[in-house]
């Protein structure tokens, strides 16, 4: 919560600087639509992987499911159940043992397989509490650490089973204790199997992305609505005012902080939108224009598609070179 928060006060922060500090006239110092689109798309992929190094680095010191608090808590459940079993009920496993074993007469069969029973499960603590602490100590929280931890739990808790059941008498208090042991571990990993993905990290990103973006589109008046719906800087007043003043700008830096995937199929989009309004009649002007010609071109561009509707189609032979053919919105 108190990340949100946090998360929430410098996107707020960062809208206000890049309204403040974005100029009256957007994409200037950019030779045309192509390179605003291109430095935006450059900007969307620099955030995106200066975020992917910075989570690198938190993991490292904070864990993979920072700040997914809750897996967090229950992996430390699973570890803390992990070692005590390692640590007080195999000590209790084997105390339970030496009292079977000084029951029965020095040298018996039973006395001696008690014994060899004790040998090994001692063996099997020495051995599996040092790679439990070799994995603690080398492996960050996560997926990788998570595993090992598991194997070495499914590991002490076979031995104690083995040895426990071998000698009832005994080990009653050992048997109680691993059993819960062992059913908070297990509820714990499968808390911490049932989350697939890391919806904070993701929300996270977004903002941060966000925040970063708009700072960018502040400083060089970046607006993905003029580039994409005009092309000419100079004429922004074809589009609406949210969207071709400083709130285009701000708007446009939020497209940046969703990453570049996100931003491009943003500006994909809002060029089929264009290319939707602007992609129907065609007007000839030419210095000297030939009545003919410009006839001969009218009528073939123009066609009836049967349903007493005007269908346009695209000219691309030349009649005339003083000719030029441009496009414009269809008014009717």
């Amino acid at each position: 919560m108190r990340l949100a928060i946090i998360l929430g006060l410098v996107f707020v922060a960062c809208a206000i600087a890049a309204s403040v500090v974005a100029p009256a006239s957007s994409n200037q110092g950019f030779a045309d639509a192509a390179s605003v689109l291109a430095f935006i798309s450059l900007a969307a992929v620099a955030i995106e992987r200066l975020i992917e190094g910075l989570y690198t680095v938190l993991s490292g010191r904070l864990g993979q499911w920072w700040p997914l608090n809750l897996v967090k808590a229950e992996f430390d459940v699973f570890e803390d159940r992990t070692e005590e079993l390692l640590g007080p009920i195999l000590a209790a496993t084997i105390d339970g043992l030496d009292q079977a074993r000084s029951g029965l007469a020095a040298g018996s069969a039973d006395a001696m397989q008690i014994q060899q029973t004790m040998d090994e499960v001692t063996s099997q603590g020495v051995r599996l509490s040092a790679q439990f602490a070799d994995v603690r100590a080398k492996l960050v929280p996560g997926s990788d650490r998570l595993a090992r931890v598991g194997e070495i739990n499914a590991q002490v808790t076979s031995t104690l089973q083995a040895a426990q059941s071998a000698v009832s008498t005994g080990t009653e208090a050992a048997q109680t204790a691993m059993r819960t042991a062992s059913d908070s571990a297990e509820r714990a990993a499968l808390i911490i199997a049932s989350i697939q993905d890391n919806p904070a990290r993701r929300l996270a990103s977004l903002a941060l992305g966000s925040s970063l973006g708009m700072l960018v589109a502040g400083v060089t008046g970046l607006n993905l609505f003029v580039a994409t719906l005009v092309g000419d800087p100079a004429t922004p007043s074809a589009l609406p005012p949210i969207a071709a003043g400083t709130l285009g700008i701000v708007l446009t830096g939020i497209v940046i902080g969703l990453g570049s995937a996100p931003t491009h199929e943003i500006v994909r989009s809002l060029q089929a939108y264009k290319d939707t309004r602007t992609g129907g009649e065609l007007v000839l002007s030419s210095a000297a224009p030939s009545p003919g010609l410009v006839s001969e071109v009218v009528t073939e561009a123009a066609i009836d598609n049967g349903s007493g509707m005007r269908a346009t189609r695209t000219v691309t032979r030349t009649l005339d070179p003083t000719i030029r053919m441009h496009r414009v919105r269809r008014t009717g």
